[in-house]
């Protein structure tokens, strides 16, 4: 797994006792504006595909949006991550590629 951005964010804020805001997958705000996109289609046929579990998946998941990873690019590249979805909590609903 990578240390993502926000990693390093949430270190920072608490030896400088700031509250840093985020914007950007996973949270909220990102997936409130795409979905305010597509007004009209229902929510079941809408999927989050990508290739990271911490942003992607995540994101899908605590927006109630089906998720699927892809494993064949990206960070999962050549690599065996069957642990993975397990170990971090974020599981995708689809895969596509090689574990």
């Amino acid at each position: 797994m990578s240390k993502e951005p926000g990693y390093h964010a949430h270190r920072l804020a608490g030896r400088l006792g700031l509250m840093p805001q985020f914007f950007g997958k996973p949270y909220q705000d990102t997936y409130s504006d795409a979905l305010s996109q597509l007004d009209g289609i229902a929510r079941d046929r809408i999927r989050m595909v990508g290739d990271t579990l911490q942003t992607d998946i995540l994101g899908g998941s605590v927006t109630d949006v089906r998720a699927g990873l892809v494993k064949g690019g990206g960070l999962f590249a050549g690599a065996c991550i069957r642990e993975f979805p397990e170990t971090s909590g974020s599981v995708p609903d689809f895969e596509r590629g090689r574990i």
